[in-house]
């Protein structure tokens, strides 16, 4: 496969999207949906507006091999640093994040004296 091409306007998470970029293949997805925060435009591959994009950016990677073998490069390295681990690892550092702000938050009262 050259080029997934995935105009769903409801997916939630963008998991075959980001599949499709681990298996090599640039992706080219709607700007409705959970696909187009995984998409890198112009760099994994593109977020389309409308039909006339989708025929566009298809057929600019099927005439241009030097980009689409480049999109195929990023889009697996990027997948690569998308792992369970890696995200949950995120989520984790935000909780605390959130923890140790409110756990500084609660050493003072509203007056700005330390409890």
């Amino acid at each position: 496969m050259d080029v997934f091409v995935f105009p769903s306007e409801t997916d939630a998470f963008g998991n075959v999207a980001q599949e499709a970029m681990a298996s090599g293949v640039p992706v080219i997805v709607t700007n409705q949906g959970g696909p187009k925060f995984i998409v890198r435009h112009g760099e994994t591959g593109f977020v389309a507006e409308n039909l006339d994009d989708f025929v566009k950016y298809s057929l600019e990677l099927m005439n241009n091999p030097e980009k689409l073998s480049k999109f195929r490069h990023a889009g697996r390295e990027f997948s690569l640093s998308r792992s369970w681990d890696s995200v949950f690892e995120k989520v984790f550092q935000a909780y605390e994040e959130a923890y140790e702000t409110h756990s500084s938050r609660m050493k003072t009262d509203f007056s700005g004296k330390m409890k």
